[in-house]
């Protein structure tokens, strides 16, 4: 995963965050993830692995594929 990649996963997920009206700590408590970590993933600043992406995606009600998408 390039730095770019990170950092169009971590604006993918801060949208559907956002979208769903949800904080960061609730997002955090749903992928059972530290706070600190996804403020880290939606900065691009932390490459997570793939089950931590998947917890996301669940948590966030879509596809893995969305999250990686370069929308």
């Amino acid at each position: 995963m390039t730095k770019l990649d990170a950092v169009q996963i971590g604006k993918n997920i801060a949208l559907r965050r956002e979208q769903l009206s949800l904080s960061v700590g609730e997002l955090a408590q749903r992928a059972k993830l530290p706070v600190r970590s996804i403020h880290r993933i939606e900065a691009g600043e932390r490459r997570p692995d793939i089950a931590a992406l998947a917890r996301v995606a669940c948590a966030l009600e879509i596809a893995l594929e969305e999250v990686l998408s370069k929308k």
